[in-house]
C-alpha cells in the first residue's frame, strides 16, 4: 500500500481496549506507537532496524520501550494483550541488480514475513488477547487466496476475519517505490514479473 493508504489505517487499527501490554511490531519511525501511548499505559514498539529504532525513539520520547528485534523472537508466550503490525509491505524480488530497503522487505523473500507473523502470532497473545494486521501475500495460480491465508491462520490457532483490499499486478508493486535511477527501477520490474510467474501467476495481493 501507498503511504497515505497505511496512514489511514493507523487511524481505526485497535479495537480493544485493554490494560495489557500493547506491541507494535515493525514500528518504523514509532508514529503508531506514539499514537497508541496516548490510549494505553504499556506499549512496546519493536523493529528490526537499527535505523528504526533510533528513529522511533526520538518520535515516542520516552513514552515507548522501544526495542531491536527480530519478529516476535523477543516476546514471551501467552504475555501480549494486543498486538498490531504493518509488516514489511513490499514483495522485493532477491537479486544482485537492485538494492535491498531494509525499510520495506523485513529481509526475506517474497511473502515470507507476513505468512511467519501470521502463523506465530497467536504463542504470544494472552487469553483474549486481539492482533491486527496489515500486509501483503503473493497471488498463487490453482490456489484461492482464502486457501493460502486460510492456512496461515490455522497455523496459528486463531479465529481471523480477512479482509483482501486491493489486487495489484507486478509493475504497480514496483511503481510507488523510489530508485536510485531508471536502470534500477526497470530491473525491479523485470524482477516482479518474473517472481510472478515462477508462483504461477501475475498478480499481488494486499489486504
Amino acid at each position: 500500500g501507498q503511504e497515505g493508504d497505511a496512514a489511514g489505517w493507523r487511524g481505526w487499527l485497535v479495537f480493544a481496549d485493554t490494560d495489557g501490554t500493547v506491541v507494535d511490531l515493525g514500528c518504523g519511525t514509532g508514529v503508531l506507537a506514539s499514537v497508541l501511548a496516548r490510549r494505553f499505559d504499556d506499549v512496546v514498539a519493536i523493529d528490526v532496524s537499527a535505523a528504526a529504532v533510533a528513529s522511533a525513539r526520538l518520535t515516542t520520547a520516552g513514552a515507548v520501550d522501544v526495542r531491536r528485534g527480530d519478529g516476535l523472537t523477543g516476546l514471551a508466550d501467552a504475555s501480549v494483550a494486543t498486538i498490531v503490525s504493518n509488516p514489511p509491505f513490499v514483495i522485493t524480488p532477491r537479486s544482485g541488480q537492485v538494492p535491498l530497503y531494509e525499510y520495506r522487505d523485513g529481509g526475506a523473500a517474497g511473502d515470507a514475513v507476513v505468512a511467519a507473523l501470521t502463523q506465530q502470532v497467536g504463542a504470544h497473545l494472552a487469553p483474549g488477547g486481539i492482533a491486527q494486521l496489515l500486509g501483503n501475500w503473493e497471488s498463487v495460480a490453482g490456489q484461492d487466496w482464502r486457501e493460502r491465508v486460510g492456512e496461515w491462520v490455522a497455523a496459528s490457532g486463531l479465529d481471523a476475519w480477512v479482509v483482501q483490499r486491493d489486487v495489484l499486478d507486478p509493475a504497480m508493486v514496483t511503481l510507488p517505490v523510489d530508485t536510485p535511477g531508471r536502470e534500477v527501477f526497470d530491473a525491479l520490474g523485470d524482477l516482479h514479473l518474473a517472481l510472478a510467474r515462477q508462483a504461477g501467476g501475475d498478480e499481488f495481493l494486499a489486504t
